[in-house]
């Protein structure tokens, strides 16, 4: 998503959209290549002990056997290796990644 004004990446704050180079809250739509977005999208939702709610997968946990984990993604590396990905068991907490 870019600024209308300047151009530059806005990021999602406060139910709308900030532009950290005009340093204001666009609440408007906002257009990004051929895809209009409403300043009122679904951001993560956050469940109540404050822990992000996350995609599950069907893995098989090593610690407990489990057959569920959530799963997130990471850049952990430059640009042109592939992504690491993350999974932590729905019932011990186990986490480990690929």
């Amino acid at each position: 998503m870019f600024c209308p004004d300047c151009k530059s990446m806005v990021f999602p704050k406060d139910g709308g959209y900030y532009c950290k180079n005009c340093d204001k809250l666009i609440e408007e739509e906002v257009e990004s290549e051929g895809f209009t977005t409403k300043s009122k999208a679904k951001e993560t939702a956050v469940v109540s002990d404050g822990e992000a709610v996350l995609p599950k997968a069907r893995e098989i946990c090593a610690k407990c056997g489990n057959t569920e984990a959530y799963y997130y993604m990471r850049q952990n590396r430059s640009a042109d290796e592939p992504e690491t990905i993350f999974y932590r068991c729905t019932r011990c907490n186990y986490q480990w990644k690929v």
